[in-house]
């Protein structure tokens, strides 16, 4: 059931805001259908080769950082698995949920606000990607770089409080839906049998269109597209 207390005053502006997304991602989704679409040959590749420790299963956390909009950091944190295609391919797949502060909306409206309030944002995101493994030739390290694209989902929040010169506003903030393309290079070390320990670096650009808006001036704005930079550490069991 919809919250209504979260939606604008204005309940047509909803309608037609949605409808505006719809239509502007319409493109992003479909070529994020055609990814995975395309990803799923792979898999018959491997009737040809049946290399050891196929299955790859997956505990991660990490942080990715921003310019401050809309946040300046972002604690991650997910499960992923990974099939292994051949010697040197894989393909994998994730689950990763991501909370963080939305930084002075009321910045953004340009606002003057008794006191800096942040609004509370979390996103779920489901990516797959592929991913390269090379031979150093040392048993210690397994080096690999990945590209992919991820779809995240948001969940809306709406802060109150009060105007620098007296009453109060109710600003909310939706982040929609985000296609979220990456790319990044890591490293695996064995730690046991069939337990590696992994860490690598990743660069993520969100294609977004957030809605922010008082609900008590009418104030709107927007945040478009945005990169960010990161890490995980994870922990990975083969078999």
């Amino acid at each position: 059931m919809i919250n209504t207390s979260k939606l604008p005053v204005n309940p047509e502006y909803f309608q037609f805001n949605f409808e505006r997304g719809l239509m502007n991602n319409r493109h992003r989704y479909l070529y994020c259908i055609a990814v995975l679409f395309l990803a799923c040959p792979y898999s018959s590749m491997a009737a040809e080769n049946d290399p050891a420790d196929r299955y790859q299963m997956g505990i991660r956390g990490g942080i990715s950082l921003g310019d401050g909009e809309p946040s300046n950091d972002m604690p991650t944190y997910g499960l992923f698995g990974r099939y292994r295609i051949n010697d040197q391919w894989l393909f994998g797949v994730g689950l990763d949920y991501t909370t963080y502060d939305f930084e002075d909306p009321a910045s953004l409206l340009h606002l003057q606000t008794d006191k800096v309030y942040d609004a509370s944002i979390s996103q779920y995101v489901f990516s797959v990607w592929g991913e390269r493994e090379f031979d150093t030739g040392a048993d210690w390290i397994v080096p690999f770089v990945f590209a992919g694209i991820g779809i995240g989902v948001g969940n809306d929040d709406t802060i109150t409080g009060n105007y620098q010169h007296g009453g109060q506003f109710s600003i909310y903030a939706d982040p929609g839906t985000e296609i979220i393309p990456g790319l990044g290079i890591g490293a695996r070390f064995p730690v046991a049998d069939n337990v590696f320990i992994e860490t690598a670096a990743r660069f993520d650009y969100h294609f977004a269109d957030w809605d922010v808006r008082d609900n008590i001036s009418g104030a709107s704005s927007n945040i478009d597209d945005y990169s960010t930079f990161g890490g995980y550490l994870a922990l990975i069991y083969t078999f």
